[in-house]
């Protein structure tokens, strides 16, 4: 049984008599809902609180743009965010940075309503950023996540290609010719994989997190 309905990531809390709950949901580009619910079947019983970003969105605060592309295959939906300048333009082009981190022991991309993220302080400089779950992370099925089982090397990067090249078509303001991989911890792995995908230099080898990298 399905007992919350809106459009965004929740976190529920029951009542001591477990007849209630409630249920706290938001988005990135959407502030937290707050609501109160019948344990039972899920009835929304009101609406505790809603958030207002509308002073945050006059003094010139931009939210995130969620974007999803289908992968490598065509049809699997990969889910990213986009992150503009507080004083974007979209009549012009931005270099675009990747922050990355393909680690197959989680998902990345942030989900839920936040004012600040760490993310937006390079966009402040005058960039777009963007953050995606390419194949091979966790949280969706498991032939999603296998794709990473003695294939590290992978990190996700054919999905991450498609889904740059198909937000730079929705979003012309994306300049995809002025683009940079931003990783941390398995560098070697992700801008080593970038370079063999875009331009077919570099060999790449490595292994995280205890999982095998195996051989082909």
């Amino acid at each position: 049984m399905i007992l919350t309905d809106g459009d965004g990531t929740h976190s529920v809390e029951f009542s001591p008599c477990r007849r209630y709950l409630i249920d706290t949901w938001s988005r990135v580009d959407y502030p937290p809902v707050i609501e109160l619910r019948r344990a039972e079947d899920g009835r929304k019983i009101c609406d505790l609180k809603k958030g207002d970003s509308s002073a945050l969105l006059a003094e010139g605060w931009f939210p995130s743009v969620r974007f999803a592309a289908p992968g490598r295959d065509g049809k699997t939906p990969i889910y990213g965010v986009i992150y503009r300048p507080s004083d974007f333009d979209p009549k012009k082009r931005y270099p675009v940075i990747e922050k990355i981190y393909a680690g197959p022991h989680a998902a990345f991309v942030p989900k839920d309503f936040a004012v600040y993220q760490n993310t937006r302080r390079l966009a402040e400089l005058g960039f777009i950023l963007v953050e995606i779950d390419g194949m091979g992370t966790s949280f969706r099925s498991k032939a999603f996540h296998d794709v990473a089982w003695k294939n590290l090397r992978d990190s996700g990067l054919p999905d991450r290609i498609v889904w740059l090249r198909a937000a730079e078509r929705k979003y012309p303001y994306l300049d995809l010719s002025r683009g940079q991989v931003m990783e941390w911890a398995r560098h070697l792995t992700c801008r080593g994989g970038v370079r063999i995908f875009f331009f077919g230099i570099w060999p790449n080898k490595g292994g995280y997190c205890r999982q095998p990298v195996g051989s082909k």
